[in-house]
């Protein structure tokens, strides 16, 4: 395949990924290869030509199945490099289950290792957003312990506003020492996760 038809399939192919099918001039102007080839490296069933087909029938036009199957045939093997499963599995993708059996393995593997980088990515992350939501909880309980400790010594506060902002200074005190709490378990497990996705990412830097 030309470096000119390469370039017009991944045009196409983000063409066809937005549309949900082919419009009219598409249909008149189809070179059913290059179809082929781009819904092969997006790793679509062979089955997507019935999409095309029936797009293309009220214009009565026939998809050229050995040239689309043929192009196909190409985009798979794009689609089926372990380098590719290895950034589809990174970016927290699903693959599709497309490839020839001799290439399905070392597909499968290579996605499995992307994806387990991503899982431990992911997990740090949601660990680091947790960290930093209880740090903006405690800030909010302290700017409310504040606004309220304010008035329970304002002179107009009458007796039962007073026991009644004690109580409720108590309670986002109360709240504010779990809280706390829950970051020190927070940050010994973002230490682990840390050192866990440190360990994986070495083990696998050296395979992809």
């Amino acid at each position: 395949m030309t470096v000119l038809r390469g370039l017009f399939a991944i045009a196409l192919l983000m063409l066809l990924a937005s549309c949900a099918s082919l419009s009219k001039d598409e249909c008149l102007n189809a070179d059913w290869h290059t179809i082929g080839f781009g819904d092969g490296t997006q790793g679509l069933a062979a089955g997507q030509i019935d999409e095309h087909r029936q797009a293309c029938a009220k214009y009565g036009i026939a998809p050229d199945l050995e040239a689309y199957l043929a192009g196909r045939d190409q985009g798979l093997a794009q689609y089926c490099r372990t380098d590719n499963a290895w950034r589809i599995g990174v970016s927290g993708g699903q693959l599709n289950s497309v490839c020839p059996p001799e290439l399905e393995g070392p597909f499968q593997d290579a996605w499995s290792a992307g994806h387990g980088l991503w899982s431990r990515r992911d997990a740090l992350n949601q660990v680091e957003s947790d960290i930093q939501s209880h740090h903006n909880q405690i800030e909010k309980i302290d700017k409310r312990i504040t606004k309220k400790s304010a008035d329970l010594i304002a002179d107009d506060t009458e007796k039962e506003e007073r026991i009644r902002l004690l109580a409720e200074i108590k309670d986002l005190n109360d709240r504010k020492n779990r809280l706390k709490v829950e970051l020190v378990d927070l940050a010994a497990e973002r230490e682990a996760r840390a050192a866990d996705l440190s360990a994986y990412e070495a083990n696998v830097s050296s395979n992809y």
